[in-house]
C-alpha cells in the first residue's frame, strides 16, 4: 500500500461521507447534530457532529481494520519508527493495560518503577502479574519523582526471578528522561520485553533537540498520549510495537479488542490521523518553533527573583519552582488563573508545570512572564506557605512487604479499618499522596508502623490522596478474606 504521509485516510473517508448527505437511521442518536441541545450547540456549532459517526460502510472498523483505519495506522507506524501501530480512543491508560496483559499472565513477574502511573497497577490487576518494584528516586530540590537509575533495573533482571517483562517511564510527567538503552539491551539479552510508558513523549522522534524515542532505542512496546504534546483530541493515544519486538503485534491487538470501546469516536480517530500527518510532514519545523518559544520563555522566567526552572530533558516542559517565594505551587497557579487567565498543567507544593506546544503563541508566553513578575512583586497575602513538615512526603521508605498479588487483593472480600488499627493488615487499595504521587501502599502489601505514621502526617497536612476510598484517610480498605463470590 502506498504510504504518502500527506494523506489523512480517516479524515478523507469522513469528508466523503459528510458530502454524501445520508439520512441517518443509525447511531449516534444526535443525528448529525440536529438533536444536540442548543446550549451545547452554541459552544460547538452543529457542523462538528456531522462527522461524529459510527462504523458504517467506507468508515472501517477499529476492531477489524481493513480500510481507512488500517492505512492510517500503517502511516503512523512509518512516521513514528514502529513496526506496527494501533490507535487507542481510550487513552494511554488502555494501551498500558493492553501491553502488560500481552506480556504477562497470572503469576508472572514484571519489573516496574514505584512511581508508575495508576494504569500500570490496573494492568497488574487485570493480568494477575506479580510486581517487582523498583524504589522511586526523588529530585530533592524540586520535590519530584525521577525514573530510577538503570542499575536498579539491571540488578533485578540478574536475580533469576523469571522476569517476564520490564516496564519503564520515559519521560516523567515533569519532563525528565530515562536512560533506557542499558535497560533495553540487558533485558533483550535475557529475552525479556520492555514496555515504555511514553505518554509525555509523542514528539520525541521528530526533533534532535529532544530525547530519543522508545522506538528509536529499540523498545518492544511504547504507548504515547498523542493528545498531550501533539494535537489529537483528549483520549487519543497510540500504541507502537517495535520493528523487532519480542512481543507479537497480534498479542497486543487481542488485548486491545477486549479493553477498547466497541463504539469508538471517529472524531478522536480523525484527530490521531491529522496529528500524525502534522508530525510526519512538518514535525521538525513545528517543534523548532516550539522549542525556541519554550527556551525563550524559560530565559525570561529565570530573570525573576525567587523563581527558578528545573533542568528538564524535554525543553517543552517548564517546571518552575516557587519555593523561594514562600508560596506553594497551588497558590501561584490560583494567582495566575485569577489575575492573568493563565491555566497551568500542574501545581504541587513547590512548583508549577507548563506544557509548551506549537499551539501556543508568544503572546501566551508573555502572559506567564507578566503574571510571575506581578506575583514576585506582590504582597504575601496572595500566597500560602508550604507546610513546614512537607519533607514527610518525600521520605524514601523501605517498600512494604508484598503478601498477595494486586489482583488477589483487589478482588478479595474487603473491610474498612481505622488507619491506627491497620498494623499487620494487607491493603486492598492504593494509597498515594499527591504530591509526589508515589504510592505508600499498593493492593496486596502489608501495612506497618512506618506507613501508619506517614499516613498520619499526610492527613495532618491535608494533602490530597489518590486511590483511597476514604479521601480523608481515616479508614483504609484491607483484605478480609480471599473467598470468592459464587453464582447462586
Amino acid at each position: 500500500m502506498d504510504l504518502n504521509q500527506k494523506d489523512v485516510p480517516i479524515v478523507g473517508a469522513l469528508e466523503f461521507y459528510r458530502k454524501a448527505r445520508y439520512f441517518s437511521f443509525h447511531m449516534p442518536g444526535h443525528k448529525n447534530g440536529e438533536g444536540i441541545d442548543r446550549r451545547l450547540a452554541s459552544i460547538t456549532g452543529r457542523e462538528f457532529y456531522k462527522i461524529d459517526l459510527t462504523e458504517l460502510p467506507g468508515l472501517d472498523d477499529l476492531h477489524a481494520p481493513q480500510e481507512c483505519i488500517k492505512k492510517a495506522q500503517e502511516l503512523a507506524a512509518a512516521a513514528f519508527g514502529a513496526g506496527k501501530t494501533f490507535f487507542s480512543v481510550n487513552g494511554t491508560s488502555c494501551g498500558i493495560q493492553a501491553a502488560i496483559m500481552a506480556c504477562c499472565k497470572e503469576g508472572d513477574a514484571i519489573v516496574l518503577p514505584r512511581n508508575a502511573h495508576r494504569s500500570a497497577l490496573a494492568g497488574l490487576i487485570l493480568s494477575g502479574a506479580r510486581p517487582v518494584w523498583v524504589p522511586a528516586e526523588l529530585e530533592r530540590n524540586f520535590g519530584i519523582p525521577l525514573h530510577p537509575a538503570p542499575r536498579k533495573f539491571l540488578e533485578l533482571l540478574d536475580t533469576g526471578k523469571h522476569i517476564k517483562a520490564v516496564f519503564c517511564i520515559n519521560p516523567t510527567y515533569h519532563g525528565f528522561s530515562a536512560e533506557l538503552s542499558p535497560i533495553i539491551e540487558n533485558a533483550h539479552r535475557l529475552g525479556v520485553p520492555v514496555i515504555i510508558d511514553e505518554a509525555h513523549g509523542p514528539h520525541f522522534h521528530f526533533h534532535n533537540m529532544l530525547p530519543a524515542s522508545a522506538m528509536d532505542l529499540g523498545a518492544d512496546i511504547a504507548i504515547q498520549s498523542t493528545h498531550k504534546m501533539l494535537t489529537a483530541l483528549n483520549q487519543g493515544s497510540m500504541l507502537h510495537v517495535g520493528r523487532e519486538s519480542l512481543i507479537k503485534p497480534e498479542a497486543v491487538f487481542e488485548q486491545l479488542t477486549i479493553l477498547q470501546t466497541t463504539s469508538p469516536s471517529y472524531l478522536i480517530l480523525a484527530s490521531l490521523d491529522t496529528a500524525r500527518m502534522q508530525m510526519a510532514v512538518n514535525g521538525e519545523k513545528l517543534l523548532e518553533k516550539t522549542i525556541d518559544m519554550a527556551l525563550n520563555l524559560k530565559q525570561k522566567i529565570e530573570t525573576i527573583g525567587g523563581i527558578r526552572c528545573a533542568p528538564t530533558d524535554d525543553p517543552c516542559k517548564l517546571l518552575i519552582s516557587v519555593k523561594e517565594l514562600g508560596a506553594t505551587g497551588f497558590a501561584v497557579a490560583e494567582y495566575l488563573r485569577e489575575n492573568f487567565n493563565v491555566q497551568v498543567e500542574l501545581a504541587d507544593l513547590f512548583n508549577i508545570l507548563l506544557l509548551i506546544t506549537f499551539g501556543n503563541t508568544k503572546e501566551d508566553c508573555q502572559r506567564v512572564v507578566d503574571g510571575l513578575n506581578s506575583l514576585a512583586g506582590s504582597s504575601m497575602d496572595k500566597r500560602q506557605a508550604a507546610p513546614k513538615r512537607a519533607a514527610a512526603l518525600f521520605k524514601v521508605s523501605t517498600l512494604p512487604e508484598c503478601e498477595l498479588t494486586p489482583r488477589e487483593a483487589w478482588f478479595s472480600v474487603k473491610r474498612a479499618v481505622p488507619v491506627e488499627e491497620a498494623r499487620g493488615c494487607i491493603s486492598a487499595e492504593i494509597v498515594a499522596p499527591y504530591p509526589p504521587g508515589i504510592p505508600l501502599l499498593c493492593p496486596g502489601e502489608k501495612i506497618n508502623d512506618e506507613i501508619i505514621n506517614q499516613i498520619k502526617e499526610i492527613r495532618a497536612m491535608e494533602i490530597g490522596v489518590q486511590g483511597s476510598r476514604d479521601p480523608k484517610l481515616l479508614h483504609i480498605q484491607v483484605v478480609d478474606s480471599l473467598r470468592r463470590i459464587t453464582a447462586l
